[in-house]
């Protein structure tokens, strides 16, 4: 009966982190599913209206924003160059309930879709994972980050040059 009072702290213990760690690469898993599912959704909208409201949809319905495994603190979608460098356009969203606040200077109107001059985008999740099992303490949060660079689809067939820089 003393083993077995010895033994049983540890096994729980085991347990307890082998579920925690579970949860945890599920979370992470969940988080580059959807980043890739909202930056092909963004790719395909392109500079349509609803270009970024489609895009938050698909986050809505993941397992990011219907489960308590995981909080999204902020998506952005910024402009890149061709060479993959940022050019300071910037549209970032934060949820505030089931509603997201947009902030930033580029909205879908400004994106440019035409053939041989495509914008290239950097789609960003940011989410907060907390610890289920209290092994690890009820305080620790551990920040996530998930980021997909894409180029938007064609809409338009023009033969205008591209704007300096992209």
């Amino acid at each position: 009966m003393l083993e077995f009072g010895l033994i049983l702290p540890v096994f729980l213990l085991l347990t307890l982190a082998v579920l925690e760690v579970g949860l945890m690469f599920f979370t992470i898993g969940a988080g580059r599913y959807i980043g890739g599912e909202a930056a092909r959704q963004l790719a395909q909208a392109a500079n349509r209206s609803t270009a970024d409201q489609e895009m938050l949809k698909v986050i809505d319905g993941s397992a990011l924003r219907t489960t308590t495994r995981a909080e999204v603190v902020s998506v952005s979608v910024e402009q890149m160059t061709s060479a993959g460098a940022r050019t300071g356009k910037l549209q970032v969203y934060t949820p505030n309930g089931a509603a997201w606040v947009p902030t930033g200077n580029w909205p879908p109107s400004d994106r440019i879709v035409r053939t041989g001059c495509l914008d290239k985008a950097m789609v960003t999740i940011n989410y907060l994972y907390r610890p289920k099992t209290g092994l690890f303490g009820k305080q620790l949060t551990i920040q996530l980050k998930i980021q997909y660079l894409i180029s938007m689809e064609p809409q338009l067939v023009d033969a205008t040059p591209c704007p300096p820089g992209l």
